[in-house]
């Protein structure tokens, strides 16, 4: 357990010169907040969407920061340091401030240093979990019907999208491309016709993929019988509060899979 007056005395320290250690504090953050993408499931997902506070992905965050600072052997500042990134991406989920003040941070220093937590009992609990179709949707209708600058300020699960690579189509159409991680992306087609909209979202989630197109496709609540008329498809319709009806397509580009998802079908 660290000794809270060593604790704060290395705070002291950092907070009379911040400057100096905001690099590794920003290093820290951006880090997590990739890396715990790769092991949270679509419902931890969601609920940082909806600013609602989820244990298991404060967990996650807990074990990913207990290892970046076990391997970065830098002592108390970086222990501090991977305190303050893990407190400060709770915040910007709208999980609260708790961990923000000086015994939020302590006891931040305590849970991270202490964690014997590791990918086999925590990190990949998503794995054993049934996955919700509510939750599987919300994923893979996150962009639709949204505006390039809806998609800019609204981001993604509570990462702000910075970079767009825009694409031309024809038909009035522009692509925008999004990386997330090396396996979560996406290309969003926005339809300059229709109200400059988001009207399909091509989302490639790794092996997660086949496993929603399936969900979907069983759960006879969510099927709409029938085809689309002008569409030559083999995917299906879904029922949507939003967006009342979506037509969900699997499909393959550069060997990676994607589940489309459009309106205005």
């Amino acid at each position: 357990m660290v000794s809270q007056t060593e604790f704060d005395r290395v705070a002291s320290e950092i907070l009379r010169d911040v400057n100096a250690m905001m690099t590794k504090m920003q290093t820290y953050k951006k880090h997590l907040q990739y890396e715990v993408l790769k092991y949270a499931t679509t419902e931890e997902l969601v609920d940082v969407k909806y600013c609602k506070y989820n244990d298991n992905l404060v967990k996650k965050l807990i074990a990913l920061a207990g290892e970046e600072y076990s391997d970065d052997c830098g002592g108390l500042k970086s222990l501090y340091s991977a305190s303050m990134a893990v407190a400060t991406i709770i915040k910007e989920y709208g999980w609260g401030t708790r961990f923000l003040t000086p015994d939020g941070l302590y006891e931040m220093a305590n849970l991270i240093s202490n964690s014997l937590l590791r990918h086999s009992d925590v990190l990949n609990d998503g794995n054993l979990k049934m996955k919700n179709p509510a939750y599987e949707i919300e994923l893979y209708t996150h962009f639709l019907a949204r505006t390039e600058d809806e998609i800019k300020t609204v981001g993604f699960m509570g990462i702000p999208i910075r970079s767009l690579r825009k694409i031309s189509y024809p038909h009035n159409m522009v692509g925008i491309s999004i990386i997330i991680t090396q396996t979560q992306k996406f290309l969003l087609f926005i339809d300059n016709d229709y109200g400059r909209l988001v009207v399909t979202q091509r989302t490639y989630w790794g092996k997660d993929v086949n496993t929603a197109y399936e969900l979907f496709a069983q759960d006879k609540a969510l099927i709409i019988e029938g085809k689309p008329k002008y569409f030559d498809t083999d995917g299906y319709m879904i029922k949507s509060s939003k967006f009342n009806r979506v037509l969900v397509e699997r499909g393959i580009d550069d060997n990676e899979l994607y589940i489309a998802t459009s309106i205005n079908v």
